[in-house]
């Protein structure tokens, strides 16, 4: 029986940047305390920091049981040194919970997991490290590294990318663990990606993790359609029982057709356990680990359908076949990122303003935008301290075919007036604005490549000036 070692709210493994611009890793307990001195979150790759970003915040969230409102919220802000006294004694009550190796509940993990083909379920660390060096991630796209080189990680590294494998890991079968109902020839049948591998992520970035953790952390209230949150019940993975080889809520001999339990709100999709994993090691060093499927965040083979009560960092589209197969209920999926789009071009996903509803609420929106953009809107127009410009960060994950490999990171920002947000009016005018620079480019292109085929390009070939080609890509 493995003793517990290396506990989260105690050891470093958070990177961070601070104000001196000296790089280095801190504690869970840590990076509350010195929150005015760090800048920002430091992971391999954006959606690591975001990832982790999502995990600190469930830790928030539950420390000051709120936000509850805009008043609450104020004091949050006004009162950090109280806010790091509550974090530090809800550390404290769930300290036992952080021990990323312990004997029946390990961080994220499942002490007992065992994989049905016990010579092959083990897998080689490589294949937790999202930089193309496991063989699973298909091609080494982000890799400074080979796979040989990545003998072992230590524990702080690895539990980075464990928090990155339950929000981003690729679709597909897994191993199939000793103990689950879908298990089928060994393996466990594919249940889609992590979750926030099903969305494109926005969040505000601040000049300090203070700042940044403050602007993100919206409150927490019952929503009047779609999943609504449950504001006891939204409690993050360290606060329900520990997890086993069966999805949450499953009994032993439930049958593989059993519904999947729903969201309850922001900690829990911040924390959703979409695989079932366990690491192994020595204290030095992590070594292997085996995977397997964990709670499904998607019906079916869909999307998840109307999650925008409990997902405040995702944009949501209308699926216009969807619902009139629903009879007429509107059904929103998550936004995802366009890869071969700026930020910028995408302003309408992200911005508070009309897209189709009528005044006398005859047609629904076709996006909607982000929890989290209504909420900036709202503090903007009570002046609770937004400041005038605020700075916008989209981080996503580009997959393979099938999803099942990874293909390209998302991270771009944009710095936008506050005021957009509260004046939907301003916020309609730049999305205008932007419809009419594509337009514009657009237009610029096809003028381009009539002017090569008058110079004697083939229909065939003729095409946009390169510099007009990327401008529109662009």
């Amino acid at each position: 029986m493995d003793e517990p070692h290396f506990n989260l709210i105690d050891a470093a493994w958070i990177p961070v940047l601070d104000r001196a611009g000296a790089s280095r890793e801190v504690s869970l307990r840590e990076v509350f305390r010195q929150a005015d001195e760090l800048v920002a979150i430091t992971g391999e790759l954006p959606t690591v920091s975001f990832a982790l970003l999502r995990v600190m915040l469930a830790v928030l969230h539950r420390a000051i049981e709120g936000p509850t409102d805009a008043l609450h919220w104020s004091e949050t802000r006004n009162d950090w040194a109280t806010v790091v006294e509550d974090v530090e004694g809800y550390l404290v009550d769930y300290y036992d919970r952080f021990w990323m190796r312990h004997p029946t509940h390990p961080f994220m993990q499942v002490a007992s997991l065992r994989g049905c083909n016990p010579n092959t379920s083990v897998k080689p660390i490589s294949q937790l490290i999202v930089d193309g060096t496991g063989s699973e991630n298909k091609a080494a796209l982000f890799s400074t590294r080979t796979e040989d080189s990545i003998r072992g990680i230590g524990w702080g590294e690895a539990a980075r990318w464990l928090v990155h494998l339950h929000a981003y890991d690729i679709a597909g079968n897994h191993t199939g663990a000793v103990g689950d109902p879908r298990v089928m020839g060994g393996k466990g049948p594919g249940i889609g990606t992590g979750w926030a591998g099903q969305f494109g992520g926005v969040h505000l970035v601040g000049t300090s993790m203070r700042e940044t953790l403050l602007l993100n952390l919206l409150p927490i209230a019952r929503g009047t359609s779609g999943v609504e949150v449950d504001a006891e019940g939204d409690l993050p993975v360290w606060e329900r029982p520990p997890l086993t080889a069966l999805p949450e809520t499953w009994a032993t001999g439930d049958g593989s057709k059993r519904a999947y339990r729903g969201p309850t709100g922001p900690a829990d999709v911040y924390t959703w356990p979409a695989r079932r994993v366990l690491l192994w090691g020595s204290d030095a060093v992590v070594t292997g680990l085996v995977n397997c499927q964990g709670d499904r965040a998607q019906s079916g083979r869909t999307p998840p359908e109307n999650w925008m009560r409990v997902e405040p960092m995702s944009a949501w589209c209308l699926s216009a076949a969807r619902s009139k197969a629903a009879g007429g209920r509107s059904i929103y999926y998550p936004h995802k990122h366009d890869p071969n789009k700026a930020f910028w071009r995408g302003l309408s996903a992200l911005l508070p303003h009309r897209t189709g509803r009528s005044h006398s609420g005859g047609e629904p929106d076709r996006t909607i935008p982000p929890a989290l953009a209504k909420w900036a809107g709202r503090l903007c127009a009570s002046e609770n301290g937004l400041g005038p410009i605020q700075t916008w960060q989209a981080v996503g994950m580009v997959y393979g075919p099938n999803a099942s490999s990874f293909h390209e990171v998302i991270d771009d920002r944009l710095m936008l007036p506050a005021a957009l947000f509260a004046d939907h009016t301003l916020a309609q005018e730049a999305v205008d604005a932007v419809e009419a620079a594509e337009s514009a480019v657009s237009t610029l292109g096809t003028l381009a490549q009539d002017v090569a085929l008058a110079a004697g390009g083939s229909p065939k070939s003729g095409s946009p000036d390169a510099s007009v080609g990327v401008l529109a890509s662009r």
